[in-house]
């Protein structure tokens, strides 16, 4: 059993070794579809601290093994990024990974590198628990979150055939263990017409008029969502629409309305879909939900729908308490809370069932950001954390 002392002089021993890991892939720029220099990388570490399996799949995931067998815990963290954007709004180079008073910051810092590069190392300090026979830990730096979330680990779990009796994912979360979050989908709606001149508007069939009419009714389908307890209730909003006309001049042949919906825990993507057509019908639009298809880094392809399902954990599900403990133990007290936004959960927990949590270090205030940064107290802490947490739930 891991002793708790011993863990921190571990972490504190070698937390320049730690830290540069960290720094190393924070400096690879890993847009979605482009990482394989950072997954090489993490491939690399993980050989080094001696996972005692290494491999990457034809998505691209990078998958590092320490045990064997059941139980089986996976832990979830992805490497791609969003783009950095203009370098001058940032106001330094976002993949120079800039060091200052004991925080790291650029692109990938928070989101989602920091957790991804703590689980890793701690993946490795799960060995010393973990013997034939007893159990397994699965580390696994996922592509293509960012593009659709959900869509590359679920391509593993399928293609991996293992079972897994629990998940972590590692996003940030101030390291608040979070026991679920809403859902997502995209929708897109058609609305006919016919196209004409704008001097004659009586020949013609204007689809924006439909169009106004049916995203007033959207409007109104929020005073009537239904309310989950701890998630909240579910929201929608038309987001765009898009025309298909010659000029200015001319009424447009048709339009498209996108529309955003979240989720909250017991809604489902049917549902919804039944409820955009009834508003559709009385003007003959079809809706349906929007695909995705995009490559990743391996020419292999995340392919499907726009709909990430909600997730959520009861509070005394052994899984949640278990990662309770590990963060008392580690930092003398435990928040429990959700996220506000998506992550692979949606796969692991809302499509799979796996019991899921999520923590990771780094303040949700800052993904997605020109702020992106991590602390490098918390990120080290992290470790210590997810140590811990696969040592309640393995090591016994």
């Amino acid at each position: 059993m891991l002793i708790l002392t011993e863990l921190k002089q571990w972490v504190e021993q070698n937390q320049e070794e730690f830290i540069s890991f960290l720094v190393d892939i924070v400096r690879i720029p890993s847009e979605s579809g482009q990482e394989k220099g950072v997954a090489e990388r993490i491939q690399k570490e993980m050989v080094r601290l001696g996972y005692d399996e290494v491999t990457i799949d034809r998505m691209g995931n990078v998958i590092g093994r320490v045990g064997n067998g059941r139980p089986a815990m996976l832990w979830d963290a992805h490497m791609d990024i969003v783009p950095a954007g203009d370098p001058s709004d940032w106001g330094f180079d976002p993949y120079a990974g800039k060091l200052e008073n004991g925080v790291l910051y650029g692109r990938g810092a928070c989101d989602d590198k920091g957790p991804l590069a703590a689980m890793v190392v701690a993946g490795a300090k799960a060995k010393e628990f973990l013997k034939h026979g007893q159990g397994s830990l699965y580390v696994v730096g996922v592509v293509g979150e960012e593009i659709g979330e959900g869509m590359s680990i679920a391509e593993y779990l399928k293609d991996s055939g293992l079972e897994f009796d629990f998940a972590v994912i590692g996003e940030a979360s101030s390291l608040r263990l979070c026991r679920g979050h809403k859902g997502r989908a995209q929708y897109e709606i058609s609305v006919p017409g016919r196209g004409g001149h704008a001097s004659r508007p009586d020949l013609a069939d204007n689809p924006l008029y439909k169009a106004a009419e049916i995203v007033l009714e959207i409007q109104k389908l929020n005073e009537n969502l239904f309310e989950h307890p701890i998630l909240g209730s579910g929201t929608i909003a038309a987001t765009q629409l898009t025309t298909k006309s010659n000029s200015v001049n001319s009424i447009a042949e048709s339009c498209k309305i996108f529309v955003d919906r979240r989720l909250t825990y017991g809604e489902s993507a049917e549902q919804v879909l039944e409820q955009l057509a009834g508003i559709c019908r009385p003007f003959e639009a079809k809706v349906e939900l929007m695909a995705v298809d995009e490559p990743t880094y391996t020419g292999a392809s995340q392919k499907g729908f726009e709909y990430f399902a909600p997730w959520f954990m009861e509070e005394e599900e052994e899984l949640v308490q278990a990662g309770v403990r590990a963060l008392k133990a580690a930092s003398g007290q435990a928040t429990v809370g959700t996220w506000q936004f998506s992550t692979d959960g949606t796969a692991t927990r809302g499509t799979f069932g796996i019991p899921t949590i999520g923590i990771g270090p780094g303040d949700e205030r800052y993904p997605h950001s020109v702020q992106d940064q991590i602390d490098l107290q918390e990120y080290l802490l992290a470790i210590q954390i997810y140590a811990l947490l696969a040592q309640e739930v393995l090591g016994k």
